[in-house]
């Protein structure tokens, strides 16, 4: 097992850079494969608006070739500017694919046709001929708007463009010959078996990974079986393993987070390379290369982007464990228990704020993912969250409060998970905590479930510290002073044993008469304890003081009643008949 994160860095470190270099090679533009023509006709873009001019990219078997454009404002007719430019565009499109068509399907010889360029009026027209057709085959036009965005008179675009046609042409004719595609083919074999090689180095590590997985969840289970089964009315000894237990627990929970994060990552790695794979082998082919263009675009930067999101997730929750930690490390102004406290607090508020924090980072993803689907501009996608917003609102209002609620809880620690609290008429120990809701173990073994919206008043009876309080009810003829010092004299005993020394805070803060009833008298004490110890002290105490009053002879008080005969209310019996 300890190969694997060994082996998963390795994968981190030659696989990932691979293929990113591998993605941007392929994004490179179609251009590049027929050749830089010259530094005066720069790239300008798939599509695009230049003042009143909307230019767009002409293609041949998913190649860019130029752009042409047209009017947007002032033309004579009725549709709009961008569907003229696609219609120019996809006229032009079509006569270039005719063409090829016409000479693979006839197999002539590239030297028989000819890319010319006239002037017909005052345009420049791009024609093709061949020797079979005697009338020359129109391209394309140059327009004004075409120079335009060019910023080169009309003949030197026109120039331009039959360049283009004439490597596009030739490169579409040789790519549908046998040889080409027999060794297309070899190409795509190989690369279609590097990703399965791949695959399949990320599917054995991701076995090993589960497998580890698995066992750190068997034992986190054990953990919370353990904990389950100490009573919090327990011994120092056994709360402090409780709270040992639970940061055990804690660190297998963060291994756990760390693996299944791994786990995604190679989910996406192994989406990504097969994308890049497909997308590769289809721009292979001429047939095919359109579609593996568009394959390569959304769908790889969306996987990139998630790829991004779980990798921000990762940092975020490490970065978040460690504030925490040293959150808790600090000293907390003196309290009693008080960094004891904040380590009991630290794993509830580790799995709450990681929560958080994997929330916001999915739902930005999801906002990215959606820009890039849709193209929303900035303000349809701030009116559209905005929107997504007030109705998320509208239609979880409950969940709203609660989670608010919890964040309140959590804020102000008025509870947390190994406390013992009242929540209105139930009681129990706190076992799970989050922004939602509240789970409280009876302690007849019930698992209640709270709402956090609902929680209104807590009583926490373990916070920072707990105390002891005791009643004792005397005889009137008891000795009322030996009781009390006898009372005083077992909390200072325990106080001194090393199985109580740790439990014990302070000396008793009351030792007096409470109350003087018809039954005896009260006599109260009450003392500081460790948080959760209240109960076994307790109990401890009132054995050794039963053992300690009955060796003194103090009795217990006892209900009395005295009966009183006047002897004038007596009625005599009356005599019988």
């Amino acid at each position: 097992m300890s190969g694997c994160p060994t082996t998963f860095k390795t994968i981190l470190k030659v696989i990932i850079p691979g293929a990113l270099a591998l993605l941007l090679t392929l994004g490179l533009s179609p251009q590049s494969a027929l050749g830089q023509d010259s530094g005066l006709f720069p790239r300008l873009g798939s599509s695009g608006e230049v003042g009143d001019l909307a230019y767009g990219t002409v293609r041949l078997d998913g190649r860019n070739l130029f752009e042409v454009a047209v009017k947007t404002s002032g033309s004579d007719s009725d549709q709009p500017g961008t569907k003229l430019l696609g219609v120019r565009v996809d006229l032009i499109e079509n006569r270039l694919r005719q063409i090829l068509t016409q000479l693979v399907a006839q197999n002539q010889v590239l030297e028989s046709q000819q890319i010319v360029v006239n002037k017909l009026n005052t345009s420049f027209v791009v024609l093709v001929i061949t020797a079979e057709t005697s009338k020359p085959l129109s391209i394309v036009t140059v327009t004004n708007g075409d120079a335009e965005i060019y910023g080169l008179p009309a003949s030197d675009v026109a120039d331009f463009y039959a360049t283009r046609i004439r490597k596009a042409l030739t490169r579409g004719y040789q790519e549908r010959q046998l040889n080409y595609v027999v060794r297309q083919l070899g190409w795509a074999a190989m690369i279609g078996l590097a990703a399965a090689l791949v695959t399949a180095v990320l599917v054995f590590v991701d076995k090993r990974h589960h497998r580890r997985q698995q066992h750190l969840r068997d034992q986190c289970n054990q953990i919370s079986e353990s904990i389950a089964a100490i009573d919090p009315q327990v011994s120092a000894e056994d709360s402090a393993q409780r709270e040992t237990l639970r940061q055990e627990q804690h660190l297998l929970n963060r291994q756990i987070s760390g693996l299944r994060t791994r786990t995604r990552i190679r989910h996406i790695i192994t989406v990504v390379i097969w994308l890049i794979a497909i997308s590769f082998g289809l721009r292979l082919f001429p047939q095919t290369r359109t579609l593996g263009v568009l394959l390569i675009r959304q769908p790889i930067w969306i996987m990139l982007l998630w790829f991004g999101i779980v990798l921000a997730v990762r940092i975020t929750h490490g970065f978040s464990d460690r504030l925490l930690e040293f959150w808790a490390s600090q000293h907390n102004n003196g309290l009693p228990h008080g960094q004891n406290r904040r380590q009991q607090r630290l794993p509830t508020l580790s799995k709450t704020l990681k929560g958080i924090e994997t929330a916001l980072l999915y739902i930005l993803g999801l906002v990215i993912t959606c820009r890039i689907l849709t193209y929303f501009s900035d303000f349809e996608l701030v009116a559209s969250v905005g929107v997504l917003g007030v109705a998320v609102s509208i239609g979880f209002q409950s969940l709203i409060k609660d989670a608010l609620c919890g964040a309140m809880v959590l804020w102000q620690d008025a509870f947390t998970v190994g406390d013992v609290v009242a929540i209105g008429a139930v009681s129990g120990y706190v076992e799970m905590l989050n922004l939602m809701v509240t789970q409280l173990r009876s302690s007849g073994g019930e698992l209640i479930t709270i709402s956090n919206g609902e929680i209104s008043t807590v009583k926490n009876m373990t916070k920072e510290w707990s105390r002891m309080e005791l009643t004792l009810e005397i005889a009137y003829d008891a000795d009322i002073d030996k009781a009390l010092h006898i009372m005083s004299q077992i909390l200072a005993t325990m106080s001194q044993e090393a199985e109580w020394r740790d439990s014990i805070l302070e000396a008793p803060d009351i030792l007096a008469i409470e109350a003087l009833a018809a039954s005896g008298i009260t006599l109260k004490i009450r003392a500081k304890t460790a948080p959760m110890q209240q109960w076994k002290i307790s109990r401890e105490y009132r054995r050794r003081l039963k053992q300690q009053l009955d060796q003194a002879g103090i009795a217990m008080g006892r209900p009395q009643q005295t009966i009183v005969i006047e002897p004038n209310s007596v009625t005599p019996p009356v005599p019988k008949q």
